[in-house]
């Protein structure tokens, strides 16, 4: 505890952004035994001002925020995304995004939402749209 080994294991969990004081967290990187899972990462803006983060996606994906968002549908934040996203972030709000293969098919399974048989979010509400 008193060396400073545990940073090298937050080096391996985050990324800096085009934003000072905003990383990315890979939330998979230190879960070794996880079930099937897509690429997963938070973003906090812990600043007083909104910013846009700029991440880059080189291979296509839907991105899904699990935090947000009161529908399966509204809470699919961009389709079919390749290259750099930019993602507006409010002042102290946090997004939890699912990087899921494009156009997968979603069904919902008590409170489990599926992408193409991996689970992308745990606590989904039942869709009444």
């Amino acid at each position: 505890m008193y060396m400073g080994n545990h940073i090298g294991l937050l080096g391996a969990v985050c990324e800096k952004t085009n934003i000072n004081g905003i990383v990315r967290w890979d939330c998979l990187k230190t879960e070794w035994y996880h079930p099937p899972a897509y690429p997963t990462y938070l973003f906090h803006n812990p600043l007083r001002t909104a910013e846009t983060v700029i991440f880059d996606q080189p291979i296509e994906r839907d991105i899904y925020d699990t935090v947000s968002g009161d529908t399966v549908s509204s809470q699919f934040l961009a389709r079919e995304v390749r290259g750099p996203y930019t993602l507006q972030i409010d002042a102290d709000q946090t997004f939890v995004l699912v990087l899921t293969p494009p156009g997968g098919h979603c069904r919902i399974e008590d409170t489990k939402l599926f992408v193409d048989d991996t689970v992308v979010d745990y606590r989904i509400a039942p869709q009444r749209d």
